[in-house]
């Protein structure tokens, strides 16, 4: 299967068409991204598609055959044009516990890492709680880490009566299983996406043409008239589409064309070269 997820970068997050300042996605090098927190419509259905079935395994860790694209643009309050700010291919699943014991296995890995789990708001803003026998039973909220107020809501689509509804220890800064309680049921977001680095903006993002717009007209023919690069997903009564959460999906051939333009615009892309006074 293939299919691309295209979505809007929500407009608190300080971004611009040629700049991301939030911490997710977070570029490891040019050849990953890491995506933990964030669209959690998505990250539930790609956890029970690909990851629930692992866990109940006893894996943290899941690599995927199907070809599955994110691609990120900027929000219309953060400046126009609508430029494409980053684009990656999934190439790993890991619930958070999984990406905890990838980053910490070895010190390269710390190292190449590190940026994930130090600094303000970093993305893997959960760290795995053991028992005695080393057994998971729950997650801690990470210092510093992004979604201080919200990071039970990137684990479980519960996280509303999660207390209630499973009878589960839940505090501002820790959430413990009881000995009873099915871990893939309750935690129905714990899932981290390592991306193949497509592109990630780098001072200057990709224009959102009508190359990329007549894909999205062909796909979106009652909408074709109001598709623009102030609305790439129409309007319904002269308000915008908004796809934040799971994104607006293309599929089949599209996705080939759709990741193809990406490739060729970002070889386009001028070399700005940042002068020092």
């Amino acid at each position: 299967m293939k299919r691309l997820h295209l979505y809007s970068l929500g407009s608190g997050a300080k971004h611009s068409p040629n700049h991301i300042c939030c911490p997710v996605p977070k570029k490891i090098n040019e050849e990953e991204i890491f995506f933990g927190p964030c669209m959690a419509d998505l990250r539930k259905i790609l956890f029970k598609d690909y990851l629930k079935e692992k866990v109940q395994q006893g894996k943290e860790r899941s690599h995927i055959d199907d070809e599955i694209y994110l691609v990120g643009i900027n929000s219309t309050k953060t400046g126009l044009p609508r430029r494409i700010i980053w684009a990656g291919k999934i190439k790993e699943l890991s619930t958070f516990k999984g990406a905890w014991d990838k980053v910490s296995s070895t010190d390269f890995f710390r190292e190449k890492y590190s940026c994930l789990i130090t600094g303000d708001e970093h993305p893997l803003h959960v760290k795995p709680i053991l028992n005695e026998n080393k057994d998971f039973i729950g997650y801690k909220y990470h210092k510093k880490g992004t979604h201080i107020t919200s990071w039970v809501k990137d684990l479980s689509s519960y996280y509303k009566n999660i207390k209630q509804k499973f009878n589960v220890n839940v505090t501002k800064e820790e959430i413990r299983l009881k000995e009873n309680s099915i871990r893939e049921e309750i935690l129905n977001r714990d899932i981290c996406l390592w991306l193949e680095n497509i592109f990630f903006v780098n001072n200057l993002g990709i224009n959102l043409d009508d190359d990329f717009l007549n894909i999205l007209r062909e796909l979106n023919i009652k909408k074709k008239d109001t598709i623009s690069n102030r609305n790439p997903f129409g309007e319904t009564n002269g308000k915008p589409i908004v796809f934040r959460t799971q994104g607006f999906v293309i599929k089949d051939n599209y996705v080939d064309d759709f990741i193809q333009l990406i490739r060729t615009k970002k070889k386009e892309l001028p070399i700005l070269k940042i002068l020092k006074k």
